[in-house]
């Protein structure tokens, strides 16, 4: 947790493990798997990236690794990247479970703005390839902490192309109610939020 909140000595020792672990394959330890190599991928470039991909694909023996590491390329801080990995998790045959990159995606730093847009431009494409609603539900979780009002008209909007059934709008309407319960709470509590943090930050 500490690294994910920007703590500078949580980045450098995960950065250190991570490192090694691509210099020279010494295996990180076992419980802090997940944070090195989310650190690792959110504190690299897209090479690195790129070299994390060929590894998840040449080195079956990764087994509970390869978990791990997929969703750590979902901390990329490139956008165009994780517009990549998301474009890819939409073939079959290259992730089988891209509903679940989405969801990571849109829930890192860099993705959740990014995610959203994703799923705007590519709402009709995505119902077809996960075509079961309870599957879809976890791409819709990428817009809980979605609290504007444009993005709540974009989302909306796309209920019309759903398709048939109550079940698929059963879900949808879910997030869309999360989506006001946000904005909602936003307009209660920010200028509350502004002025404590002017009041913390100004020195």
């Amino acid at each position: 947790m500490a690294c994910r909140h920007g703590d500078s000595n949580c980045k450098a020792d995960a950065m250190q493990y991570f490192q090694n672990w691509l210099d020279n394959g010494v295996e990180p330890p076992n419980d802090m798997r997940s944070v090195i190599y989310s650190t690792g991928v959110a504190e690299s470039d897209s090479n690195t990236w790129d070299v994390l991909w060929d590894i998840i694909q040449t080195r079956p023996q990764l087994q509970d690794d390869e978990t791990a590491l997929r969703n750590a390329l979902t901390r990329s801080p490139e956008p165009w990247v994780l517009n990549r990995y998301m474009s890819w998790s939409m073939n079959y045959s290259i992730i089988s479970d891209g509903q679940y990159i989405i969801q990571q995606v849109g829930e890192s730093p860099t993705g959740s703005s990014v995610a959203f847009d994703f799923i705007i431009e590519h709402w009709d494409s995505l119902i077809t390839v996960h075509s079961n609603p309870w599957a879809f539900e976890a791409i819709l979780g990428t817009v809980k902490t979605v609290n504007s009002q444009s993005q709540l008209r974009q989302f909306q909007a796309l209920r019309s192309r759903l398709p048939p059934g109550k079940v698929w709008k059963k879900v949808f309407d879910k997030y869309v109610a999360r989506i006001i319960i946000n904005i909602e709470w936003l307009e209660k509590y920010e200028s509350e939020i502004k002025r404590f943090l002017d009041e913390n930050t100004s020195h």
